[in-house]
């Protein structure tokens, strides 16, 4: 699968407000993070966007952080993602 770069161009050229350039929420998913060594932890904030000028079933993902303070948001990364459905397998207590 292809994306023309030109479309790309034209996709991100307004990162701080996705919403103005033609992106719909999907969803997003919070995790608060500890690395050793450091006191204190980070979040990171992962947000799914759909366009109708992407192809089929490929969502545009950002990732963003903030410090160990809760502060200074930041974008981490930014990546053309596909869906990919995984069957999980659940233990249950027999009742």
């Amino acid at each position: 699968m292809q994306i023309e770069l030109s479309l790309i161009n034209k996709l991100l050229t307004n990162l701080d407000n996705l919403k103005a350039s033609g992106f719909k929420d999907i969803s997003s998913e919070h995790t608060n993070v500890r690395e050793s060594g450091y006191e204190g932890s980070f979040d990171e904030y992962e947000y799914y966007y759909s366009h109708l000028e992407l192809p089929n079933d490929v969502f545009l993902k950002v990732v963003r952080q903030t410090d160990s303070y809760g502060d200074n948001e930041f974008t981490k990364s930014i990546q053309f993602v596909i869906p990919v459905i995984k069957e999980v397998t659940k233990f249950e207590a027999i009742k």
